[in-house]
């Protein structure tokens, strides 16, 4: 990509009279833990044209590779659209539910860390990047097993729920109900605490919550990350739960 940049602003340079350098900055590559961050990654990057003023829509734009998404014949050979598509299901229907996805409004977290001057080059949770570490400053084989898979306490997705229920005075049927106009903040710390405490993924995550969509279980489970981070009687709540956890874990 490097090459690629310095050969493209050469020619573009001589073709118009200029010098000095085109794009801003040196390439960069990051690592993505993609069970966490991809869709909301792909999504920020279909919306930096918008954000520049340059279209009022992600659609408009010519050389964004979305329109190859919604319309996979006209597609180049080498963009792979599997890998974001397969999480939205198949047919029309994933289609529908990947273009509502990425008209959504971009989360704050994704925002703030491109926004930063200098950011780094590994983006996911502390688990992810601890193990990411560990392979890099070890260079020995790890288990093939990827981080967001592991199961950090050894409690069942079930454990999880039944002990955020308890908190909140709800049985489990209720945790995963939901009405229009009201909010369920349990189910939301379900989530959260599913990912972060036990490393479920999230198309299991959404299972146990009644949520069929995985772009759904992706977008409550970051708002509730960030209000956790934000909100001290969230983040109270959190440290509570997990406390009941290991103190159940310790009993039997």
């Amino acid at each position: 990509m490097r090459h690629l940049d310095g050969v493209y602003t050469q020619r573009f340079n001589r073709a118009h009279r200029r010098d000095g350098p085109l794009l801003r900055g040196r390439y960069r590559a990051i690592l993505i833990d993609a069970e966490e961050y991809l869709m909301a990654v792909a999504r920020y990057i279909h919306h930096n044209p918008v954000d520049a003023g340059v279209v009022s829509d992600i659609g408009q734009y010519r050389w964004s590779s979305h329109y190859g998404y919604l319309n996979k014949r006209e597609a180049p050979e080498w963009l792979n659209t599997d890998s974001i598509l397969s999480r939205f299901g198949r047919g029309r229907s994933a289609l529908i539910e990947y273009q509502s996805f990425m008209h959504s409004k971009v989360e704050k977290e994704i925002e703030e860390y491109y926004r930063k001057p200098y950011f780094k080059p590994v983006l996911g949770s502390k688990g992810f990047v601890q193990w990411v570490m560990e392979r890099i400053g070890k260079k020995a084989e790890v288990d093939a097993e990827k981080p967001e898979s592991r199961r950090v306490f050894g409690w069942e997705i079930e454990e999880i729920v039944r002990a955020t229920a308890k908190a909140y005075g709800k049985t489990v049927v209720e945790l995963g109900a939901k009405r229009r106009g009201e909010p369920n903040e349990a189910r939301g710390m379900v989530m959260y605490l599913c990912r972060v405490l036990g490393g479920f993924k999230l198309t299991e995550i959404g299972k146990v919550v009644g949520l069929e969509k995985y772009s759904s279980v992706s977008t409550a489970y970051l708002r509730m990350k960030e209000r956790v981070n934000k909100e001290r009687r969230l983040s109270r709540r959190a440290r509570e739960i997990e406390n009941q956890l290991l103190k159940s874990q310790e009993q039997s």
